[in-house]
């Protein structure tokens, strides 16, 4: 065999060889934006529920698990990712800052099942999977129990004491609303017999001075007949909630 036919098979393995790597564990191709439409969440879970909803009509919806942001989307057949977001608020809570990760990423590619968001050195800012997002819904009352339908509605502070009066907008979707007195509070709420849970409750960050804040640090609520009594983590009563 010449030499010229002998190295024709070494350049047709070299080729399968690089095939092999590219289509191999690890490689990531890029997704077409149809690929992408849908619901997206991290690989970490959290109870705040952190996601991004890409519609197809080239808007996308997202949360960090307690700020909501919107804004435009558009990927080129080259992967190439441009994203626009509005405003949002700054409320902290644990969670995913994928919004903002979305915004600043520049390039998006498929690996297995996780959809990468990288900016223009590559880098991954952001790892999600496909997902959905759940209402939290509260708990029937146990028997002899408070139900969700005997807490819903608004709750005011019995004592006002400085600034606004605190108080509590209990949803029947087990979301809620309201104040500190200070700052605005938001969460989602579930009942077990006559005791309200809180979890997770974040507040925005305003100072106010001479007002006792004491409703941001609730974690739970006794239902009484004629109001909430309300306690820490710990289970110290901070103070009481009447019906608004």
């Amino acid at each position: 065999m010449s030499a010229r036919h002998a190295f024709l098979p070494v350049i047709a393995l070299a080729a399968l060889a690089l095939t092999a790597c590219a289509s191999g564990p690890g490689s990531s191709s890029v997704p077409s934006e149809k690929d992408l439409v849908g619901t997206w969440v991290p690989t970490t879970i959290y109870s705040t529920q952190p996601h991004l909803t890409l519609a197809d009509d080239g808007t996308w919806t997202g949360s960090d698990g307690c700020n909501g942001t919107s804004g435009t989307w558009k990927v080129t057949p080259s992967g190439t990712l441009s994203v626009t977001a509005g405003p949002s608020t700054l409320i902290a809570c644990e969670g995913e800052a994928l919004p903002s990760l979305f915004a600043q990423s520049t390039r998006i590619r498929v690996e297995g099942s996780n959809v990468l968001l990288q900016d223009d050195k590559k880098k991954t800012l952001a790892t999600v999977v496909r997902g959905e997002v759940t209402s939290p819904s509260p708990d029937a009352g146990a028997a002899g129990g408070s139900s969700a339908a005997d807490v819903t509605g608004s709750w005011v502070a019995e004592t006002p004491g400085t600034g606004q009066v605190p108080a509590l907008n209990l949803e029947a979707g087990g979301k809620l609303s309201g104040n500190d007195g200070c700052n605005a509070l938001i969460g989602t709420w579930t009942i077990e017999g006559d005791t309200l849970s809180f979890d997770p409750l974040a507040s925005t960050r305003m100072a106010c001075e001479n007002v006792d804040t004491w409703l941001s640090l609730a974690k739970t609520a006794t239902v009484t007949p004629a109001e909430l009594v309300v306690q820490d983590s710990a289970g110290k009563i901070l103070g009481r909630l009447a019906r608004g």
